[in-house]
């Protein structure tokens, strides 16, 4: 047997109630973190308002391991129906063996019972009336971004972000896209978490920018690493 699923079935993945989860987030000693590993679909349309969403289907256990840099940090899972073992067994693997637990109540609960749960908005990129109204931050890394990206955009590569939250305003509306939409979905999620409430994601990411009306810059040039300027 895998040794860390041994020290998982040795310590057991606590089952977390609604209420266990919600004094956690209280006790201000613990500093819990909530990653939310439900489907894009699942953590838009609602998901509690301090997490952070990771998804199961993506590189999860890359993701985990570049944004949270404190191996100590005391963490809750919110998972697919009978994947909560198999995430905390990832995590212990690269080191994260703080895991409080695992949130064994639905969203629909959270809900009936008024707990702080909140959503994702999300925009086509053909709705160019609204996305001309915010900032757009592009999250990809900084070789794509130089190549193209939309105009005037704000480049914070996702691995970066929670170390740019300080720069952002948190009255201004940012409008946030990756390639395709997974990453874009996590930095929303942090931005949101960390007060910044005007926050949309663009559906189907650059991808689908590639071929709307917004406006892009492109380097002409085509350099690895981009001097051109904007007003080119």
């Amino acid at each position: 047997m895998n040794t860390n699923r041994k020290v998982l079935i040795k310590n057991k993945l606590n089952s977390l109630s609604a209420s266990d989860v919600k004094n956690h987030i209280a006790n201000e000693n613990e500093d819990v973190l909530i990653l939310d590993f439900r489907s894009a679909l699942e953590f838009k349309k609602n998901h509690l308002k301090s997490s952070v969403f990771i998804g199961f289907d993506g590189d999860f256990i890359s993701i985990v391991h570049s944004l949270i840099k404190n191996i100590n940090q005391n963490i809750i899972l919110i998972c697919p129906l009978g994947k909560e073992e198999e995430v905390a067994a990832q995590l212990i693997k690269i080191g994260y063996k703080n895991i409080l637990g695992y949130l064994n109540e639905g969203m629909d609960f959270l809900l009936f019972n008024s707990y702080e749960t909140t959503f994702i908005n999300t925009l086509n990129s053909s709705e160019n009336s609204l996305l001309s109204k915010g900032l757009f931050i592009d999250v990809r890394e900084t070789n794509d971004y130089t190549i193209n990206h939309v105009k005037n955009a704000l480049n914070i590569p996702l691995i970066t972000i929670n170390d740019k939250l300080s720069d952002l305003d948190k009255n201004s509306t940012y409008f946030i896209y990756d390639t395709k939409g997974y990453h874009s979905l996590i930095a929303a999620s942090i931005l949101q978490k960390n007060g910044l409430t005007k926050v949309f994601t663009v559906n189907g990411g650059f991808s689908d920018i590639l071929n709307s009306r917004i406006p892009l810059y492109e380097c002409r040039k085509n350099c690895p690493s981009c001097a051109c300027s904007e007003q080119n």
